[in-house]
């Protein structure tokens, strides 16, 4: 058997050809249990620099907590 394209990875979400048969890679995203990115976007944060796992279009993104240029600790959820 003879095998070309690119390995399966949870970056590129590629699959492989192998014998002239395309097989896609399995989802490795998994939004389980997640808040959705848009409840948490913009809203107020008390821990600058933390990050945020969320679910974004059925796949998972990190919000990060970031200085909204104000005096003080507070922040945004904000994409990383």
């Amino acid at each position: 058997m003879s095998c070309t394209g690119a390995t399966c990875s949870s970056t590129d979400y590629q699959g492989v050809t192998c014998d002239g048969a395309f097989t896609a890679c399995p989802s490795t995203t998994s939004c389980s249990g997640l808040p959705l990115c848009s409840s948490l976007e913009n809203r107020t944060c008390l821990n600058l620099g933390a990050t945020q796992s969320c679910c974004r279009r059925n796949r998972t993104d990190i919000l990060v907590c970031s200085p909204t240029g104000g005096s003080g600790t507070e922040g945004k959820w904000l994409y990383y």
